[in-house]
């Protein structure tokens, strides 16, 4: 029994498969310039709620602001299609916290 609880486990393990950036086509469009990404909610383990232009919230678990605005930068490229991102501004991982960007279409 303990070697088809084992084999369950196996068996439920995910596989990632990472795209190449453009590969798929972009849900919404951005205009150039300046856009917030407000921090909406702060949970354990560093999991966090985003809320990003246009409205759209994406959960986030990140171990520092530098891996936050990475996975920032990733999430603008893919839903708006941006071609660049500078980061304007960032703030504390803490509820309500602001970071400011500038894309570039």
């Amino acid at each position: 029994m303990a070697q088809g609880k084992h084999m369950a486990e196996q068996n439920v393990m995910a596989r990632a498969i990472g795209l190449p950036a453009g590969s798929l086509p972009p849900v919404d469009s951005l205009a150039d310039g300046q856009y917030e990404i407000t921090i909406v909610s702060v949970r354990d383990n560093n999991e966090m709620t985003l809320e990003y232009p246009n409205g759209w919230r994406r959960d986030h678990q990140a171990g520092g602001i530098e891996d936050l605005v990475h996975k920032i930068v990733n999430n603008l490229r893919a839903r708006y299609g941006v071609q660049s991102v500078k980061t304007i501004q960032t703030c504390p991982l803490e509820q309500g916290g602001v970071i400011i960007v500038e894309v570039t279409t």
